[in-house]
């Protein structure tokens, strides 16, 4: 979004306060982005795996849910909630893609925590759920061209993501699971 709307923030840079940010930043962050990502995309998404049998609709299930969970957040006061609540699905259902694809939550819980980092310590904005000492802060956003920003770079991160992890198997978005049937014990 900076790269698009750069005009719309300044320089904040406060000395101890950002140092002080990112060493708060860096663990604090890893644990609130991972939790998201066990909930979201590792419990929620796998519940409703079992209740659909398809992986894509509990992709989209899970995110509505976490795009609901962030309209909690302060800057719905501020901004339009049909599109905070856009840009919020649309960033759940890239990282359902990464986890679906990758089958696992490394790497969508990896983007997440880079993704919560630059908002927290680089570019933040008034309103915001982060609001930190940040060293570029917006006083408005223009959440249309937020929301192009994120599109447009989350197709490309996929396509990016998908040439460097060779993925092949792009039919597992849309096939029915097929679950095998629990074994009657567990050997040890």
């Amino acid at each position: 979004h900076y790269v698009i709307a750069s005009d719309q923030y300044t320089t904040n840079f406060q000395g101890i306060d950002f140092v002080l940010l990112i060493v708060v930043s860096v663990p604090l962050l890893f644990f609130q982005t991972g939790l998201e990502e066990i909930v979201f995309r590792g419990y929620l998404y796998q519940g409703f795996a079992i209740l659909t049998k398809y992986r894509f609709v509990a992709a989209v299930f899970s995110s509505l849910f976490f795009a609901a969970m962030h309209m909690g957040n302060p800057e719905t006061y501020q901004y339009d909630t049909t599109q905070l609540f856009g840009y919020y699905f649309l960033t759940a259902i890239f990282l359902s893609i990464l986890t679906i694809m990758e089958d696992n939550l490394y790497l969508a819980w990896a983007f997440h925590y880079a993704n919560n980092f630059v908002a927290a310590v680089f570019f933040n904005y008034k309103g915001s759920a982060l609001n930190t000492y940040s060293l570029f802060k917006a006083e408005e956003l223009d959440m249309n061209s937020m929301l192009l920003s994120s599109f447009i770079s989350f197709s490309i991160l996929i396509l990016a993501i998908a040439i460097w992890r060779r993925w092949k198997n792009w039919g597992r978005l849309t096939r029915k699971i097929h679950f095998e049937p629990l074994s009657q014990g567990l050997d040890f």
